[in-house]
């Protein structure tokens, strides 16, 4: 579905793009992802867009921290998606990790 000439709405997080070092590095990659089909695109705190990537309808990309991290390359249509997911899932598999090594020495 084109846009039908209307260019999309792009919202940039002020806070980390304001400034062209901000864009540089989104851009690091050296190519500017694909808007066409696109209506509206919100980018909230320090993401690298990868080569290659789509985006189509409305989508919102959210890093709640505060490092750089990666969208990988794909087509992201009418969807939010959370680079804080993946830490999340490494953060509990260490609290468990932890947990088994404390239950372990307890049992001995």
């Amino acid at each position: 579905e084109e846009c039908a000439g209307a260019p999309p709405q792009v919202d940039l997080d002020k806070k980390v793009y304001k400034k062209v070092q901000g864009l540089d590095k989104m851009l690091a990659c050296g190519e500017v992802p694909s808007l066409k089909g696109c209506k509206k695109l919100v980018v909230k705190g320090k993401v690298v867009l990868e080569a290659g990537t789509t985006f189509k309808g409305e989508v919102s990309v959210v890093n709640p921290t505060d490092e750089w991290r990666t969208l990988k390359a794909g087509t992201y249509s009418d969807e939010t998606v959370n680079l804080d997911a993946e830490e999340v899932d490494k953060k509990g598999e260490e609290e468990l990790k932890e947990m088994v090594k404390k239950l372990q020495v307890e049992s001995k």
